[in-house]
Formats: structure tokens, C-alpha cells, sequence
């Protein structure tokens, strides 16, 4: 908790800090979030990432109930949620009908 609120105080997103996420689809329990968002200063956003389970694996196919948990996790942040990165494989052409609904 200590590291959050310091590192918190000399940026503005959280994104490196939190990179290894990216790599797992359970990422911290609700309370967690909640508590992060607590601890940091009014006006920082947390920039995520959406787990490579749904992006480069699923190819955002049929991953519907991952992509709920995933927001229900990061909900916790409330307000101070910001950008939410789906960052697609390198193979993966990007096609709007995928992410259009």
C-alpha cells in the first residue's frame, strides 16, 4: 500500500506500474481496487489493461464472461478508472465488427 501511495504522488497513471497484469485474468479482489483508489490523490487515473487470456489468446472471441469479471474487478476504482487498453497480437489485423458491440 505504501509503494501505490508514493509512486501515485510522482506520476499520473498507473501503467507501469501494474504491467504484469496484462499476463493473468484474476488480477486483485474488488477490495483491493477500492482500497487503491482510496489511497491515491484526487485527479490520478488508473490506465489498464485488458488480460492476454481475452486479447491474444480468445482473439477477443467468446470471452464475454472474462471481459464482465475483468470490469467487475476494476470497477472498484470508480471515478478514478481512466483509458482501459485492449492491446491486440501483433498477428491480429484489426477489425471493427469485433469490437463493435
Amino acid at each position: 500500500m505504501r509503494d501505490c501511495r508514493i509512486a501515485s504522488g510522482a506520476i499520473r497513471s498507473d501503467d507501469e506500474l501494474r504491467r504484469g497484469e496484462f499476463f493473468v485474468l484474476q488480477t486483485h479482489q474488488l477490495k483491493t481496487w477500492e482500497r487503491w483508489a482510496q489511497v491515491t490523490p484526487p485527479g490520478f487515473q488508473f490506465a489498464d489493461k485488458a488480460p492476454k487470456v481475452m486479447t491474444h489468446v480468445a482473439k477477443l472471441l467468446n470471452c464475454s464472461d472474462a471481459l464482465v469479471q475483468f470490469f467487475e474487478q476494476i470497477g472498484g476504482l470508480d471515478e478514478k478508472l481512466g483509458p482501459v487498453l485492449l492491446q491486440l497480437a501483433p498477428s491480429h489485423a484489426f477489425d471493427q465488427g469485433e469490437v463493435g458491440a
